[in-house]
């Protein structure tokens, strides 16, 4: 009879080391950031040096749009994964203060996240159009 009491007890009242809480997941947000810019051109020098630094300004004031956007679309990171996480993107002003995006790669994002860093690089607009062709290479780090 005892016996019985017991089994019912303790079923009935689990012991504190048998509860195991389990907490929700944070999904952290992935920190860009802008690692590089690096301009190179048939433009005078003057003006490949004032795109890279135009360029740098407005891709940093636009960062924050950028990090909400990957925010929503890249998957969190796959703790089996050790790689880096980066995007790149090459841009091209010829002549114009509006680049045109030759290209966006990646390595270890999901590939939703080169829209963020298109919309980002479509939206750019130069003070000045360089006189000449100027490319510059984007790099964020994740």
């Amino acid at each position: 009879m005892a016996l019985s009491v017991l089994l019912v007890l303790g079923t009935a009242l689990p012991a504190s080391a048998d509860i195991v809480v389990d907490r929700p997941r944070v999904r952290p947000l992935p920190a860009a950031t802008l690692a590089a810019v690096v301009a190179s051109g048939s433009a005078p020098a003057a003006d490949v040096e004032r795109v890279e630094a135009e360029t740098r300004r407005a891709l940093r004031r636009r960062l924050r749009a950028v990090r909400t956007c990957l925010a929503q679309t890249v998957p969190p990171r796959d703790p089996m994964r050790r790689g880096a996480r980066w995007i790149e993107g090459r841009l091209t002003f010829d002549r114009s203060a509006r680049p045109v995006v030759d290209q966006v790669r990646s390595g270890g994002v999901h590939e939703s996240a080169r829209r963020c860093v298109l919309e980002a690089a479509r939206g750019l607009q130069l003070r000045q159009a360089p006189r000449g062709t100027v490319h510059v290479v984007v790099r964020y780090r994740l």
